[in-house]
């Protein structure tokens, strides 16, 4: 049902006995409450508070800012250096960047969207850690470059915006990085993918932009559509990267051996044609979600294909040209 914003806790908690030592504990909690950085806050005081009850000791709870610090700060923020950001980021864009899906005839499936999966194998992994280490680069500019490339080569074009998500908690903010609540917010990221130069400029192209892009994080997107030339009728991406670069961290551990972490399991729907999620750990996990009037299972999978092999391919030859 959807989520009612006058009820106070709008989560919902639910404990199934499975057994006489074995019990499930559902938490249930829409995305307007929590973001994927305040997981791990949750669990860690969760697991405190655990600790507390078990050994019958006075719980330490830490004092994080309320999350209405937040939006007092949104609100006294100037909008006009940001203004003028995505005016210039986004200076003679008047269309969004075709994206590599397809026209299928016929009647399609009740379901608006589908999934397609593929690991990138720990070999590639290692050695994408190593040349980001080498450039002095984030592994997550080395995923957005490989999109941007996959972007323009479908395209036929150097010139290329999707979308990306971001953070959105302010580094002038002290303590934002312990507040629990949204912030999180999808942002056009804009890149030029010559296939003349080496992979190696679009990555300090890709980093610089997305350095600069951080002070500015914090705009509405209708805002930064204002600030642009593409019409109101169409949106300023029709894709989207998330690079999850966040994991509960092992406080979970502390809540007893016998506990284990499942994550959400079933379909996931979103408004843009794809939408790429890539969670790293010592392989990666790619999930391609695409609507499925626009892109067939089998599209998705070769497109998950190429940018595997870019990926693959950025980790060994970086100083090649990106042709």
């Amino acid at each position: 049902r959807a989520n009612d914003l006058t009820t106070p806790i709008p989560s919902r908690f639910t404990v199934l006995r499975l057994a006489e030592d074995d019990h499930f504990f559902l938490w249930s909690v829409p995305d307007l409450q929590l973001d994927g950085w305040s997981w791990p806050l949750v669990f860690r005081e969760a697991a405190t508070l655990y600790r507390s009850l078990t050994s019958s000791q006075a719980a330490a709870l830490p004092h994080p800012r309320p999350y209405r610090d937040y939006l007092t700060w949104l609100n006294g923020q100037d909008p006009t250096p940001s203004d003028h950001f995505w005016q210039t980021t986004l200076a003679g864009l008047a269309t969004p960047t075709p994206i590599p899906v397809e026209t299928l005839p016929g009647p399609r499936s009740p379901r608006r969207t589908a999934e397609a999966h593929t690991t990138l194998p720990a070999a590639a992994v290692a050695a994408l850690t190593t040349t980001a280490r080498q450039l002095g680069l984030t592994l997550g500019v080395l995923a957005q470059a490989a999109w941007a490339a996959l972007l323009s080569h479908a395209a036929g074009h150097p010139d290329v915006v999707y979308g990306s998500a971001f953070s959105g908690r302010p580094t002038d903010l002290p303590g934002a990085d312990r507040i629990v609540g949204p912030f999180v917010n999808n942002l056009p990221v804009r890149a030029q993918a010559d296939p003349a130069q080496p992979v190696t400029t679009l990555l300090r192209q890709l980093h610089a932009h997305l350095t600069d892009l951080t002070a500015h994080q914090f705009t509405p997107l209708p805002r930064i559509q204002d600030q642009s030339a593409v019409p109101w009728r169409f949106r300023l991406f029709d894709s989207i990267l998330v690079f999850q670069n966040y994991q509960v961290d092992d406080s979970l551990s502390q809540l007893g051996p016998d506990t284990t972490l499942t994550d959400f399991a079933g379909p996931i729907h979103t408004s843009f044609l794809l939408t790429l999620v890539i969670t790293p750990g010592p392989t990666w996990d790619l999930l391609l979600i695409h609507q499925e009037s626009a892109c067939s299972a089998t599209r998705a999978q070769a497109i998950l294909a190429d940018l595997t092999t870019l990926l693959q391919s950025f980790a060994t030859t970086p100083d090649q040209p990106l042709a």
